[in-house]
């Protein structure tokens, strides 16, 4: 919580870059570099504690250097733990176990969105073990999957492949998919990275919310046509929230540019994509920013007022999931990290290292 405001990181990850969950190393570690690259680029600059160190990294899923960098060094109340459907790694890259044990671990703080994969082996079934065994609250998706034994990229609009899994996906009770854009991976196309075909998809389901992820990291004038033209369209902010400690004036240019097209910030949600980045300087970073005099004179950006930072940093997560956000902290209430008195050192918490 910042002051009076609870905070939902939107998008957190479990990462498991560890060699043996490797099935294509070249093409993992091309990830594991942008995620680095992104850490260094967008972490406070001279501030060496808010950089995770590579070989920290680049093990296997620690679900307490997570669990510590949200509620005990930051003022993350509640996350969504997004499973990844990345076949480049054994498990998906962020698996669901690790989502699991943290949900069992601190009950109420942790939601968790489960990964298809269209062209593997029954996504029916997928669907269906999301929901059934894994509680999940959404469903995520990826727009480049592997494709006859290559990555490849594929429609969110196919109707053939896709439209059959979000029939299904309503039929469980899912309200929401969250889909991977805006920051390619590398060797594939960036065209799969960008937003028509969630238009399609959105006019063609209006009954589920179709959430961009990353969305204006790139093709901001994409996105921010989607918030205007499509009601079940929102934007959450992993990677784009990275710029708020080192770039703020181009964040503010972002999130003005997308409350401008909405016609507000209720389709709008924070995330910081933990562990890729440490939450807690885009949250205070966020907090205390306030929009450029010129945006709102010279381009019409209405102010960014607090009403509009405690709805994206948690109520539009909470309304558009439905999600019962007081029941939630009565259950986390008086666990270990709502008994701390101050915010722990920054990456203190998991494996040791020297």
């Amino acid at each position: 919580m910042i002051e009076d405001c609870l905070v939902v990181d939107s998008i957190v990850h479990a990462y498991n870059f560890s060699p043996e969950n490797l099935t294509d190393p070249a093409a993992a570690q091309r990830i594991a570099g942008l995620l680095l690259g992104l850490q260094a680029a967008f972490s406070p600059k001279g501030e060496p504690q808010w950089l995770l160190k590579p070989e920290n990294f680049l093990k296997g899923a620690d679900i307490d250097l997570l669990a510590n960098a949200l509620f005990g060094e930051s003022q993350v109340d509640i996350c969504v733990f997004h499973e990844l459907p990345i076949r480049l790694f054994r498990d998906g890259g962020s698996p669901m176990w690790a989502a699991r044990e943290m949900r069992k671990r601190w009950p109420g703080r942790v939601l968790i969105y489960g990964a298809i994969c269209p062209h593997a082996d029954d996504p029916i079934g997928q669907i269906d073990r999301a929901v059934e065994e894994d509680g999940v609250i959404g469903i995520k998706l990826y727009p480049i999957d592997l494709i006859e034994g290559k990555m490849q990229g594929y429609d969110m609009a196919d109707p053939e492949l896709m439209f059959p899994l979000y029939e299904h996906m309503q039929k469980r009770g899912v309200k929401t998919v969250g889909i991977h854009k805006a920051i390619p991976f590398g060797g594939i196309s960036i065209e799969p990275y960008r937003m028509a075909d969630v238009g399609h998809a959105a006019t063609a389901f209006p009954g589920l919310n179709f959430e961009i992820v990353h969305g204006g990291f790139a093709y901001l004038e994409e996105t921010a046509m989607h918030l205007t033209h499509f009601p079940n369209v929102s934007v959450n902010l992993e990677a784009t929230s990275a710029f708020i400690p080192t770039a703020s004036r181009r964040f503010a240019e972002i999130i003005g540019t997308l409350i401008q097209a909405a016609g507000g910030a209720d389709r709008i949600m924070f995330a910081s994509g933990c562990t890729a980045i440490h939450p807690r300087p885009l949250i205070e970073g966020f907090w205390n920013l306030e929009m450029p005099e010129d945006l709102m004179e010279n381009y019409n950006i209405p102010p960014l007022t607090k009403e509009m930072k405690r709805q994206i940093l948690g109520e539009n997560q909470a309304r558009i999931c439905g999600l019962d956000l007081a029941a939630m902290q009565k259950q986390f209430a008086g666990d270990e990290f709502d008994r701390k008195t101050a915010l722990a050192t920054p990456w203190s918490g998991g494996w040791v290292y020297a």
